[in-house]
């Protein structure tokens, strides 16, 4: 069958899963939790965070689609940036986030509780 990411948004959250358009191949249930994000709206701004690829599902585009989906809600709800915390050792993530569009922000404030991660902004306009 036909593969695509299916979301279920809930309270600004969005979880989601490749699945098929055939959906006796795999449960709904199994599919929507294969991802999982929060997307927070203060103001103009999107806030994203919490997001989780099922470990045994990496590798399989799950990631970006997610950070599409999220930021698709967040424009649809009319933010016109987003932005995010990065650990930069968590290489597979940085790398998702920059070729998403994310750019480390110039002035971002340290955050206490994580002092070694990153403050990421991509413009949605």
């Amino acid at each position: 069958g036909y593969r695509q990411l299916l979301t279920k948004v809930e309270s600004g959250a969005i979880r989601a899963g490749l699945g098929y358009s055939n959906t006796t191949t795999r449960s709904t249930k199994n599919i929507i939790n294969d991802v999982f994000g929060r997307v927070q709206l203060i103001e103009h701004r999107a806030h994203l965070s919490r997001l989780i690829v099922d470990p045994t599902r990496r590798g399989e585009g799950l990631g970006g689609a997610l950070v599409s989906a999220l930021l698709a809600h967040a424009l649809e709800q009319g933010a016109d940036r987003a932005g995010l915390w990065v650990d930069p050792a968590n290489v597979p993530a940085w790398r998702a986030y920059l070729r998403s569009g994310f750019r480390p922000a110039a002035h971002a404030e340290a955050r206490p509780d994580m002092p070694h991660c990153t403050y990421m902004t991509v413009s949605l306009s």
